[in-house]
């Protein structure tokens, strides 16, 4: 019932851990919090996560990569300057 609520019905983890255990019976949560992560790729809510993100977000957060990209091409070229310039 878990993995339906997460999959198909794109639950939280924490309320469908919540609906089935009430639903089953089962306790400690934490039991069928472990058999789901066994179930389901390791990075399942990462992606999810990222999916959801408000596309202002992602945009911000490309514009950001891209300059930490171009300034770590700058500073390795300023170091291979300097290195080249002692030689």
């Amino acid at each position: 019932m878990t993995l339906y609520l997460i999959i198909d019905v794109e639950r939280s983890l924490k309320l469908a851990l919540s609906s089935s255990s009430k639903k089953h019976n089962v306790k400690p949560v934490k039991r069928i919090e472990d058999l789901v992560r066994i179930a389901l790729p390791d990075n399942f809510f990462e992606k999810r996560q990222r999916a959801n993100a408000p596309k202002e977000k992602r945009e911000e957060a490309t514009v950001r990569h891209k300059a930490l990209r171009e300034m770590e091409a700058l500073a390795e070229s300023h170091l291979k300057d300097l290195f080249d310039e002692e030689s």
